[in-house]
């Protein structure tokens, strides 16, 4: 199996590490100012989804950094979880927002309900 990333320029890899955690940066298809309530119930759900995803990901990997030498887990604390944690408070807060602009939605249908 080839690893992610084989072949792949550094700067290549760097804007990828970048857009992960980039709070303006958006999944394919995500509109934001969407008046469709399907679609924000979709990005709710593909959000939680990335969310347990990834939260899972960084307790599995903290808990293996104990099994590891000092050097190792230097490493892995200087530089992995940090990118790991940054990545989990971006889809914490586009999950935060979904859930804002799906509650909106239902007030805006529920008001032109009684029209």
């Amino acid at each position: 199996m080839e690893r992610a990333g084989t072949g792949r320029t550094r700067n290549h890899i760097e804007q990828l590490a970048g857009r992960a955690v980039d709070p303006a940066e958006l999944l394919d298809g995500e509109d934001p100012e969407t008046l469709q309530l399907h679609d924000a119930q979709h990005w709710v759900r593909v959000y939680e989804e990335l969310l347990t995803f990834k939260t899972a990901l960084l307790k599995r990997a903290e808990r293996m950094a104990d099994d590891v030498s000092d050097s190792a887990r230097t490493e892995i604390a200087r530089s992995d979880l940090p990118i790991m944690d940054a990545q989990a408070r971006k889809l914490e807060r586009r999950l935060t927002f979904w859930r804002g602009r799906l509650d909106q939605l239902r007030r805006e249908g529920s008001a032109n309900d009684g029209k």
